[in-house]
């Protein structure tokens, strides 16, 4: 029987993981007594060529450029959801208007968008750059009288875009031809060593083909096992994300009663949140 590397569901690191941990398993054993050694060669040498992939993608000089931008980027977003804030609170009525048309704005395209991955995080970025920079929202924004902070949040947004395409395009090639090859080396020399092993242990005698084989079987078994846990994980974490994006969007949206309001409004508001 073969358990079955689940390799399509597996990043390059699990990959690894599962190709390392095999090389260890077969270096007890004789391998050219077994028949093998080629199958195994290549084994190695995936391994050594991923590892080497990786090492690439790590040391990108623009990751550590790229943590700096994303910082300034949330800064800025903040900065903005601040003025809109603090405008509607101003007794100037242009100003409060001003402020609470602004909000629709923010909110549409998400109030949690710096929260978000780089690549969702600048998709959203530029639309809200879009948006805010169209005739109508550009006389909003003169209207707050802090003009200044909307044009930081655009340039973070085009420093931060232009430090992605960068990044991609250094990593364009490099990574994907030589990790592609490397986890076909090291998932199909696994599998063309179990399909070997299995065979052997019908048509010989010796028991240690059966044995490599079940090694070699539980191994996989404790590898896919680390791959649903994750899927798992991920797909809870991003249950969990959503819904405190919802609740958190909720209560921007539902104005606070003052103090001074009576409990009857607030146990109103209360309702809403839960519901």
């Amino acid at each position: 029987m073969i358990v079955n590397l689940m390799h399509s569901q597996m990043h390059n690191s699990e990959i690894y993981t599962s190709g390392t941990r095999t090389e260890k398993l077969l270096e007890n054993y004789l391998l050219n007594e077994l028949g093998i050694e080629l199958l195994a060669e290549q084994l190695f040498t995936g391994n050594k060529l991923l590892h080497q992939s990786m090492n690439l993608v790590t040391k990108s000089k623009y990751t550590e450029l790229l943590g700096r931008s994303d910082g300034k980027l949330t800064n800025s977003f903040l900065s903005i959801k601040d003025v809109i804030n603090i405008s509607q609170r101003r007794n100037d009525r242009v100003i409060a208007e001003a402020g609470r048309e602004l909000e629709i704005i923010v909110k549409t395209i998400g109030s949690n968008i710096h929260r978000q991955g780089y690549k969702k995080q600048l998709a959203k970025m530029t639309k809200l750059k879009t948006e805010l920079q169209k005739p109508m929202a550009k006389s909003l924004i003169n209207k707050t009288k802090q003009k200044e902070i909307f044009e930081e949040l655009f340039v973070d947004i085009d420093n931060f875009k232009e430090l992605m395409a960068k990044r991609d395009k250094e990593q364009l090639g490099r990574e994907n031809s030589q990790s592609d090859e490397a986890r076909r080396m090291i998932t199909g020399s696994i599998s063309n060593i179990q399909q070997y092993l299995e065979l052997m242990s019908i048509m010989k005698t010796e028991k240690v083909y059966a044995e490599l084989l079940n090694k070699l079987n539980d191994l996989i078994t404790n590898s896919n096992s680390t791959i649903k846990q994750r899927i798992t994980r991920r797909e809870n974490a991003k249950e969990q994300s959503e819904a405190v994006q919802q609740t958190e969007e909720m209560k921007e949206s539902v104005k606070l009663p003052d103090s001074g309001e009576s409990t009857d409004n607030k146990k109103k508001v209360d309702k809403a949140l839960m519901n």
